[in-house]
């Protein structure tokens, strides 16, 4: 008799790609389990059945498993396997300093994908279609087939140390440069914990021959992907900001000019933030206070208090024990509970989180603006790219300077003064 132990579904996307995923007992083995949510998907489910004989061809050299997958009329099952993740590996590694270690195994991972790319990359049809028609530099390779979602979390390491790819669905086979596939890995491990944002000083991108040029376009192509996946489906998460303001009260109503701000929060079991995996609450008058349960599972939580720029402040945010929570921020720190936003999308990140950490108590006030704060942003920021402009400036005029020393220097004139100091001088 099977028994359902766990079900999600992924059904914030386009019908033919809306999938469900079970874990499924049957006799005291486990396995997993992936539908179509719609009689839509059902060419979605049988696409990630012939990936996975595709990526098993394509990483036969290697020492890359790829999850075992079976074709059943009712959908495709996966082994359930057990161990931990190469994100957590690499996690473990990276508290305990052991840099070298760390670089290692991810070296040796993206090494891995690269020997896969055998040809040169030429844009197609379908490429644009799901990436859009972005601007690629010359040079790049791509593989026969290609997962563009090989995201450290989902690569498995067992006891014996192998590792197993665990989840191929997002395996396309036009070309596609294969530097995609390792900016995504990149991009996601450093983005999705503030702790691990220590890497950026070690340039891995450029060890992945990846330009700040190439990133810039990468972005693009994932915004692109991304847009392709949900297709004209608009998730809940984002019609409801649009329909409901919260609950509030007539004054407010008459007072607020605009479109009213929300505090979004971010909860992650695998230190990806996701949409989908994001509650949205309502901000009236620039305030908020929650009290939101936390489970012992979730390993990253981000805030997003409104979109627009402005003063935001931490009146409260503590565990449910009284720990107050510590943060990092892309604002600039006035104090310990205050930060000014000079861009839209301020974020807030909690650093660590308790083993139990029970609820999470916050209370929240921003001033986006239509006062003295708006000008002081602005002010700010103008005093910033003054700086800028003029740092700038004065590296243009050292380097015309340095280069008119560097002519004199080869001038017969100065070539005679210089020995005329070291006969007469002594020099």
């Amino acid at each position: 008799m099977e028994r359902i132990l766990y079900t999600k579904y992924s059904n914030e996307r386009t019908a033919q790609f809306a999938i469900r995923t079970d874990i499924v007992e049957k006799d005291g083995s486990r396995q997993v389990r992936k539908k179509a949510y719609y009689e839509a998907g059902k060419p979605h489910i049988r696409k990630i059945y012939e990936a996975y004989e595709q990526l098993s061809c394509s990483f036969s050299s290697t020492r890359l498993l790829i999850n075992q997958c079976r074709w059943e009329e009712d959908g495709i099952y996966l082994e359930y396997l057990k161990g931990q993740t190469l994100q957590e590996e690499l996690d473990r590694l990276l508290e305990k300093r052991k840099i070298e270690k760390f670089q290692k195994i991810l070296r040796e991972y993206m090494e891995l994908i690269l020997q896969t790319a055998e040809n040169p990359f030429c844009m197609t049809e379908e490429f644009r279609k799901v990436f859009g028609d972005v601007k690629l530099r010359e040079g790049f390779y791509s593989a026969p087939v290609t997962d563009i979602d090989m995201v450290l979390s989902n690569i498995f390491i067992d006891e014996k140390g192998e590792w197993t790819l665990i989840d191929y669905e997002w395996t396309f086979l036009f070309p596609i440069p294969i530097q995609f596939v390792l900016y995504r890995i990149l991009h996601y491990y450093e983005c999705s914990n503030a702790f691990r944002s220590q890497i950026a000083a070690w340039d891995l991108y450029a060890a992945a021959g990846i330009s700040p040029e190439d990133r810039e376009v990468f972005l693009e192509m994932e915004k692109h992907f991304q847009a392709y996946v949900i297709g004209n489906y608009v998730p809940l998460r984002k019609l409801y900001p649009k329909i409901s303001p919260g609950k509030t009260g007539l004054h407010t109503v008459l007072k607020r000019t605009g479109s009213p701000e929300r505090v979004q929060i971010f909860l992650s079991q695998d230190g990806i933030l996701r949409e989908e995996e994001s509650e949205s609450y309502a901000m009236p008058d620039g305030k908020v206070k929650l009290r939101i349960e936390i489970g012992s599972r979730i390993r990253r939580i981000r805030l997003d208090p409104g979109e627009q720029a402005g003063r935001v402040r931490l009146k409260r945010l503590e565990w449910e024990n009284g720990e107050k929570c510590q943060v990092r921020t892309n604002g600039i720190v006035q104090s310990d509970q205050t930060f000014l936003f000079l861009e839209e999308d301020p974020q807030i990140y909690i650093e660590s989180i308790p083993a139990n950490p029970g609820f999470l108590c916050l209370e929240i006030s921003k001033d986006s603006g239509q006062d003295g704060y708006v000008q002081q942003i602005l002010k700010e920021k103008a005093e910033m790219n003054r700086q800028k402009e003029e740092v700038e400036a004065l590296k243009k005029q050292l380097a015309e300077k340095e280069k008119l020393i560097a002519a004199m220097e080869n001038t017969k004139v100065w070539k005679t003064y210089t020995k005329y100091k070291k006969v007469i001088k002594g020099e």
